[in-house]
């Protein structure tokens, strides 16, 4: 089995008083590069997470953060995933997106699932 990984098109999100402003469009990212499980995880689970994060105006992910998440066990009764959120968080701080008119917040959903087609 293999895990297959969709980046879902970034979403623009409000932010609070005194911070970053959302992010003018719907973002898309130019470059991304998927998380890197340990071999021993890579498809013990699959399901989704909200990442949300700062962009500068250049383009790139600062303090990003996972905001939900939500995962299914695959083929056991597992407890929670160890080493997916740290995964997910070390690939999308390498992400980058289209240059900014300013500093902004957007965030990403990342969906891991097991693809049985090899």
């Amino acid at each position: 089995m293999l895990i297959g990984i969709v980046a879902v098109a970034a979403a623009a999100i409000a932010a609070p008083k005194n911070e970053l402003p959302r992010c003018a469009q719907p973002l898309d990212p130019i470059a991304t590069i998927p998380p890197k499980l340990p071999a021993r995880l890579h498809n013990e689970y699959e399901g989704t997470a909200v990442v949300a994060f700062e962009l500068d105006r250049s383009g790139q992910v600062h303090a990003p953060v996972i905001v939900s998440q939500q995962w299914r066990p695959i083929g056991h009764r597992g407890r929670a995933p160890i080493g997916y959120r740290e995964a997910i968080l070390a690939a999308v701080s390498k992400w980058r997106f289209a240059p900014q008119a300013t500093a902004c917040k957007g965030r990403t959903v990342i969906s891991l699932q097991v693809n049985s087609e090899v």
